[in-house]
């Protein structure tokens, strides 16, 4: 996903949808590798449901920028 954002180019508005979709990602994998790290005892406490809502957040966030785009 950060890859393929690296070669968005937008200004106003989008500019700031796009910066949000990039630190979504990028709290998303930070998420994700400390699921990879947690023991089976900690790993739900390190949550299901965040990581989900991350994934919810990021395809909002890209829907509403396809929504912009017409």
């Amino acid at each position: 996903m950060g890859k393929a954002l690296d070669g968005v180019k937008t200004k106003g508005a989008q500019e700031t949808e796009v910066e949000d979709v990039r630190a979504r990602v990028k709290k998303l994998g930070d998420d994700v590798d400390r699921l990879r790290r947690a023991s089976a005892d900690d790993w739900w406490d390190v949550t299901k449901t965040r990581v989900t809502e991350y994934v919810d957040r990021v395809e909002q966030s890209v829907d509403r920028l396809d929504d912009n785009k017409g």
